[in-house]
């Protein structure tokens, strides 16, 4: 294997490696608008139907699970997934038409001198090409080139969105009284519309009123 080769997809593969983390940030910033809009949904249905701690469990586990799926496929993205050269050398080429087709010929190159089809003057002359092209290439910050910062016009999009998310939901928060919904979960064992609480807190307050009532009309009685 030729040392230069080497070095170039070594290269390249640190390159590949930031295009694909900049895709999973990407991915993660397109899905804030969902994520938003599943909460406001989950509300809405809370407020609407009145979820009972069953419904209110099988929403939030619902959530949950879309986010774990989301961030593993970020994840796997990220760390795991990986182009072949010859496309992250076409992406590179794409966005930074100064490389040219230079980061191609060189690979295609690398794999000709080693085909044992082709004559040995052949795979001397492309061994030649490869050195030549890898010089070339050997100043220019290929792995910062792959940083194309495509993640920052939906993290705009993200914040805008966010910002109003957070403005409608404290709004409805104050006009509707949605406080109350979260109550149930934080405290299962509460229950702010239930008649028998109801009734057993005005039946406690009575037999309290009325013992604190009986000896202060026995010493009215006794004087």
């Amino acid at each position: 294997m030729l040392t230069e080769a080497e070095n170039m997809l070594n290269r390249l593969a640190a390159a590949d490696r930031v295009c694909q983390k900049e895709d999973a940030m990407g991915l993660l910033l397109r899905a804030t608008p969902y994520g938003c809009g599943f909460i406001l949904a989950a509300f809405c249905l809370d407020v609407v139907f009145h979820l009972g701690a069953a419904g209110r469990l099988g929403i939030l586990l619902a959530g949950l699970a879309g986010a774990g799926a989301l961030l593993g496929v970020a994840w796997y993205r990220a760390f795991v997934r990986r182009n072949r050269p010859e496309r992250i050398a076409r992406f590179l080429e794409i966005h930074n038409p100064t490389l040219g087709s230079r980061l191609i010929n060189l690979l295609q190159l690398s794999e000709q001198t080693s085909d044992p089809d082709l004559a040995p003057l052949t795979r001397e002359l492309a061994l030649q090409a490869v050195r030549d092209y890898a010089a070339e290439l050997s100043g220019l910050p290929v792995e910062q080139l792959a940083r194309t910062r495509a993640w920052q016009a939906p993290l705009r999009r993200a914040a805008w969105i966010g910002t109003g998310f957070a403005a409608v939901l404290l709004l409805g928060l104050r006009i509707s009284g949605l406080s109350a919904i979260t109550r149930p979960i934080l405290l299962p064992g509460w229950r702010s519309s239930s008649p028998a609480r109801v009734e057993r807190m005005c039946s406690t307050a009575r037999a309290s009123s009325s013992a604190c009532a009986r000896p202060a009309i026995n010493r009215v009685r006794s004087s």
